[in-house]
């Protein structure tokens, strides 16, 4: 309910703020030909033109209206943004996480410095899945102690999934067999590490 109100007060202030910017036009094209065409094509002039004219009440508060549109309209976006459940703000905000340097330019990605996403707090079975099959892929060109790190990395991490997997899932039997399996995986991947 909370993201509609802020939606609509971004709608609210957005429109305050549009029609105070043609209203100032149009007060300038009134003022003159020429003021009206330097506040519509030059960047900024409106600014110029509302210190010039200001004791004409109808510029100053125009221009006020404008500016409590615009502020409006911020204070509606971050409202929005507080209100969001946190797993959406995550999803709208998330960013992928990827190695600086070479890593980047040779196109491995972090799995561990990702953000964890929505269906991921519900399947950790399948994230644990996930997990290990990217481990698995880059160990078998792995080779420097970053990269054999990642892949350590990623067999832990798929380990943790695992061991999460409540005892009531369908695949509860077969996690515990997978972390016995991925532990020594991990082990193999910490050795090349060091």
């Amino acid at each position: 309910m909370g993201m509609v109100i802020f939606g609509i007060l971004f709608l609210v202030g957005f429109l305050l703020s549009m029609a105070s910017n043609l209203t100032n036009v149009v007060q300038a094209f009134q003022e003159s030909v020429t003021w009206g065409l330097v506040v519509f094509f030059v960047p900024f002039a409106i600014f110029v033109f509302v210190v010039k004219f200001w004791q004409k009440k109808w510029v100053s508060r125009v221009f006020l209206m404008g500016i409590g549109g615009a502020l409006l309209s911020v204070g509606s976006v971050v409202g929005l943004v507080v209100s969001m459940p946190e797993h959406v703000r995550d999803g709208v905000f998330a960013s992928e996480g990827y190695y600086e340097g070479t890593w980047e330019s040779e196109g491995y990605q972090s799995y561990e410095t990702q953000s964890f996403n929505a269906e991921a707090a519900y399947e950790p079975f399948g994230e644990g899945v996930r997990f290990a099959t990217a481990a698995s892929e880059q160990a078998q060109t792995a080779q420097t102690t970053l990269e054999w790190t990642e892949v350590a990395n990623n067999w832990d991490y798929a380990i943790a999934m695992m061991e999460s997997v409540p005892p009531e899932h369908p695949q509860f039997a077969l996690a515990q067999q997978k972390v016995e399996e991925y532990g020594r995986n991990f082990s193999y991947a910490s050795q090349n590490a060091q």
